[in-house]
């Protein structure tokens, strides 16, 4: 299986806008939600924002596996968002809408917020097997390897490893280039809308 063109990807962003739900795209929501909803372990968010895709993982896991959504986000100091970019300032204002958003969804006895960086926080969960790592962090191309490199060996055997917004250059170069490499050890099986669904090889 191949990750959709960016080509077809963007008919698709522009054909059915943003949904409310963390700036996810037509049919992006019900992807993520039916798999975190069936998790096998420990549900990791890398890239928080305002806080929608938090309490839809908290939702999904509610209604099925009963998992801890660890939220990892720094928001503090600044960093590019894309390739390019210049740096975004986060601000704990910022934190406080995630707060403020979880407590509205009373998700809050599922949520752990993580304010670090990704990578800062892998090393926590070394002895963790996370059940669904959900990837949509800064869109650059050093960030998303980084990523690669230190989540995808904590996955559960039968977990997955999702990613957003494959249409963005620096994301879609990190993950073509791990898909090709010999160190990879997962399959893509599903892709919906800039969704990229992966499991570890049986």
């Amino acid at each position: 299986m191949k990750l959709r063109s960016i080509e077809d990807i963007n008919k698709d962003v522009e054909a059915g806008g943003v949904h409310a739900v963390a700036a996810l795209f037509e049919g992006e929501p019900e992807c993520l939600y039916r798999y975190a909803k069936k998790s096998p372990g420990p549900i990791v968010e890398i890239g928080t924002y305002a806080g929608g895709g938090t309490c839809l993982l908290a939702k999904a896991s509610r209604e099925g596996c009963g998992e801890l959504v660890y939220a990892i986000d720094r928001h503090e100091g600044t960093a590019p968002h894309t390739e390019g970019q210049n740096a975004t300032p986060y601000k704990l204002t910022d934190w406080k809408r995630w707060f403020l958003e979880v407590l509205s969804a009373e998700a809050y006895d599922l949520v752990r917020p993580v304010g670090l960086w990704s990578y800062e926080a892998a090393p926590a969960f070394a002895s963790t097997q996370v059940g669904l790592c959900w990837i949509d962090g800064a869109h650059v191309y050093r960030a998303v390897t980084q990523d690669i490199k230190d989540w995808s060996p904590l996955i559960h055997p039968d977990g997955w490893l999702i990613f957003h917004d494959c249409h963005v250059p620096g994301v879609r170069r990190a993950i073509e280039q791990w898909m090709n490499s010999r160190e990879c050890g997962f399959e893509l099986i599903e892709t919906v809308g800039s969704l990229a669904v992966f499991r570890r090889k049986p």
